[in-house]
């Protein structure tokens, strides 16, 4: 039997409506990677909520991408390019990428200067892009794509993060996952001289689903604070 709280919520919801001005209420699933989740969404949702209180969320992190449907999930965050044609998307900022290896590894061996030095060096693998094993950079009008090899990948980002930390190699990853090692000196980044190819960040609703004010006012607010995050913007 559904709890008085969820009742309530959909009776708000559902009278704001009729009135013609829906209230920003009610129970919203959200979804996202476990990394851009619990790194970017999670310490977001004190804030939102607090100017929403009438809002309940429950955040469900999965590397793996979920069916809308199928899960109840009102709105996802995807990085990388969209294939399902079927879906309501909202481009709400841009993922801009870094290529780093711990110090122990490039004194150990050698920094590259030019992504083609790629090849012969250990290089680490997300598996969930679809051009994984592809590395793409631009200088200038020339574009470089290098197939890269190494020994280890993961389905996880932050588990890349701490292969890369172990001076295990080379990864191309978000400058938001390493943005604090940077700081600190944990990681160098390095083809500086080379831009990597940026991804989009999307959030997906189901296309047969009127978004709703909550929603949409989540969306906004998520908009709002990628677009300011120092982690979020290119490095300099």
């Amino acid at each position: 039997m559904p709890s008085r709280r969820y009742i309530a919520a959909v009776d708000v919801a559902e009278h704001s409506f009729q009135s013609g001005r829906e209230t920003v209420a009610g129970n919203m699933k959200i979804d996202s990677s476990v990394s851009f989740g619990r790194l970017q969404i999670a310490p977001r949702l004190p804030e939102f909520l607090q100017q929403h209180p009438q809002v309940q969320i429950d955040l469900q992190l999965s590397d793996q991408n979920q069916d809308l449907l199928s899960e109840g999930l009102d709105v996802t965050f995807r990085i990388g390019e969209l294939t399902d044609s079927g879906l309501i998307a909202r481009r709400i900022g841009t993922t801009h990428r870094v290529t780093v290896a711990a110090p122990g590894y490039l004194k150990q061996h050698g920094q590259p200067t030019t992504p083609e030095e790629l090849r012969g060096h250990n290089c680490l693998q997300f598996n969930l892009l679809n051009s994984q094993n592809l590395w793409i950079y631009g200088r200038g009008a020339q574009r470089h794509e290098v197939r890269i090899k190494g020994n280890a990948q993961s389905n996880n980002s932050e588990a890349i993060r701490e292969l890369v930390l172990g001076g295990l190699g080379i990864a191309l990853s978000p400058v938001w996952l390493f943005s604090e090692d940077l700081n600190a000196g944990r990681v160098t980044a390095i083809l500086q001289d080379y831009t990597a190819q940026s991804l989009p960040i999307h959030a997906v609703s189901p296309a047969n689903r009127r978004q709703s004010a909550r929603v949409k006012a989540f969306v906004d607010y998520m908009s709002q604070a990628l677009e300011t995050a120092p982690e979020l913007q290119p490095i300099k």
